[in-house]
C-alpha cells in the first residue's frame, strides 16, 4: 500500500502529520459544505428573481414565476393534472 509518510518518520512526526491532515480535511469537509449551502441558496434566489446588469452593478428584481406547464409539450400529462407552481 503507498503512504505519503516515510518508513524513516518517528512515531510523533508521523501523529503529527496525521493530526494535520485530519484537521485540513475537517476543513475542506466544512467548506464545501458552506459552499454547496451558497449555491443552494442562489439557485433558490433565481426562483423568483431574475438578475440585470446596470452601469456596472447587479440587481435581482422580483420576476414573475415561471409556469412549469408552459414548458411542457400537449398531451405530455394525463388530462386534468397540472404541474404545480413554484
Amino acid at each position: 500500500m503507498f503512504s505519503i509518510l516515510r518508513d524513516d518518520m518517528t512515531p510523533d512526526a508521523q501523529a503529527h502529520v496525521n493530526a494535520i491532515l485530519d484537521e485540513t480535511l475537517a476543513c475542506v469537509t466544512d467548506y464545501t459544505a458552506d459552499f454547496s449551502l451558497q449555491v443552494k441558496k442562489l439557485m433558490l434566489l433565481f426562483r423568483h428573481h431574475t438578475f440585470q446588469l446596470n452601469q456596472g452593478s447587479v440587481t435581482f428584481p422580483l420576476t414573475a414565476s415561471l409556469d412549469p406547464n408552459a414548458l411542457l409539450p400537449v398531451g405530455f400529462l394525463p388530462n386534468g393534472v397540472r404541474l404545480p407552481l413554484p
